[in-house]
């Protein structure tokens, strides 16, 4: 049903190097980058733990996962014939 209302889906991958590894999460959160979502203060990037508080605040505590799990869960297409 349509409610004349715009909304927001903002989709993400959070990265941070630390030492020799590379840190990653993807995420998807209904609301608006610099608006409901801070991803840097003070021009450093936030850490992961700013990021999920940030997206339990919005309701999106379920929908943050290592790039692996998100990867693993995406339907293989290459059975799909033409």
């Amino acid at each position: 049903m349509a409610t004349g209302r715009t909304e927001y889906l903002t989709t993400g991958l959070w990265l941070r190097s630390s030492g020799q590894a590379l840190l990653r999460a993807l995420f998807l959160v209904p609301c608006r980058v610099r608006h409901q979502l801070t991803l840097h203060v003070d021009r450093n990037p936030i850490g992961i733990g700013g990021l999920a508080e940030q997206l339990a605040a919005h309701g999106a505590h379920d929908l943050m996962f290592p790039p692996d799990l998100a990867i693993r869960a995406w339907p293989d297409r290459s059975a799909t014939t033409s």
